[in-house]
C-alpha cells in the first residue's frame, strides 16, 4: 500500500500498541531477507522527556509488556526471530551506544 517499512511500523505500533511517533526516535532498521520472505525491523529509542506505556489498542494484541532485553531469548519467539535475535541484540547495542 505504497508506505515504507517505517511509516507501517509507525502505523502498527499505534495502532496495536499504542505508540505514538510523537514519544519515539526512529534510530534505524533492517531487513532480514529468509529467501522466500522477508521482514523489516525498526529500531526506535524513547525520546527525551517522553514515557512510552504501550497497552494492547486493539484485538490483534492480547498482552504488550516491556521484558529486560537479556529476558527477550527466554521468550517464546518466532523462529526467525529467534534465529535473528543475537544480531539484532548487537545492533540495539551499537545504537544505544550512539546516543
Amino acid at each position: 500500500d505504497g508506505e515504507t517499512a517505517i511509516e507501517g511500523a509507525l502505523r502498527e505500533s499505534f495502532e496495536e500498541a499504542n505508540i505514538t511517533s510523537q514519544d519515539i526516535d526512529v534510530v534505524g532498521a533492517y531487513c532480514e531477507n529468509h529467501g522466500n520472505w522477508r521482514y523489516t525491523t525498526v529500531f526506535a529509542f524513547e525520546k527525551p522527556g517522553h514515557c512510552v506505556n504501550p497497552c494492547a489498542h486493539d484485538d490483534e494484541s492480547m498482552e504488550i509488556k516491556w521484558v529486560p532485553i537479556d529476558d527477550v531469548p527466554k521468550l517464546k519467539l518466532l523462529t526467525a526471530m529467534r534465529t535473528d535475535w543475537p544480531s539484532f541484540r548487537a545492533r540495539l547495542d551499537s545504537l544505544a551506544s550512539q546516543k
